[in-house]
């Protein structure tokens, strides 16, 4: 029990700045108080802090005109992205043969079908990794909070578009995701590697910056 109250201990003060963090860590150590004092008293800082943050509008920009509504649309963009590509890469994988890339017109399709997937994918990850930036910018020390609830809204956005949700003919799409793969795993996928990682990426450089400068 001790381990592990003392394990949150650093963790939680990791939320703290350098300077004081190695500062309550010494004056842990020498005070010599149990493992859940310890903890209480950095949690305690810890939320202090935290809430002297967001005193300054900055903290609530990020989180109410960028972390919320950003969250939202990339969730949304993502899925409506995983549902059209999901569909030509259940056709391409499961009719594959050599035909489509020796007729003309089949080869054209699927450069086409490539390319544009190739794009969309690109101009997403690269609009994730500038919101990301501009979100650790103006959040910095609260990082924590806003890019906590982007992450959060980004994948509530699979419960708010379902596609192809029962539809009144049986057709190719209701076809496709029946799979779980193409109705679940495929959008997530896609929105941990096009949204998420781009834009905790954009986070981390936007807060190296800020260190850097006020080092």
């Amino acid at each position: 029990m001790n381990a592990l109250c003392w394990w949150l201990v650093n963790l939680g003060s990791q939320a703290l700045d350098r300077d004081e963090r190695d500062a309550v860590r010494g004056d842990l150590l020498e005070s010599g108080e149990s493992a859940g004092q310890a903890l209480f008293q950095v949690l305690g800082l810890v939320a202090r802090r935290q809430a002297a943050l967001w005193t300054n509008w900055r903290p609530w920009a990020a989180l109410v005109f960028l972390a919320a509504p950003l969250g939202l649309i990339f969730g949304l963009a993502c899925k409506a992205i995983a549902h059209s590509g999901a569909i030509y890469l259940w056709l391409y994988t499961n009719y594959w043969s050599r035909t489509i890339l020796e007729n003309a017109a089949y080869r054209n399709d699927f450069i086409g079908f490539a390319a544009g997937t190739l794009i969309d994918y690109a101009m997403l990850a690269g609009l994730a990794w500038s919101s990301g930036l501009a979100l650790g910018f103006l959040s910095r020390k609260s990082l924590a909070v806003s890019g906590s609830l982007f992450g959060l809204l980004l994948f509530f956005g699979n419960f708010l578009y379902v596609p192809g949700a029962a539809p009144p003919v049986r057709s190719v799409n209701a076809v496709v995701f029946e799979y779980t793969f193409y109705r679940v795993l495929f959008p997530l996928m896609l929105q941990a590697l096009l949204i998420l990682a781009p834009s905790l990426w954009g986070m981390r450089r936007s807060l190296r910056r800020f260190q850097e400068n006020h080092s």
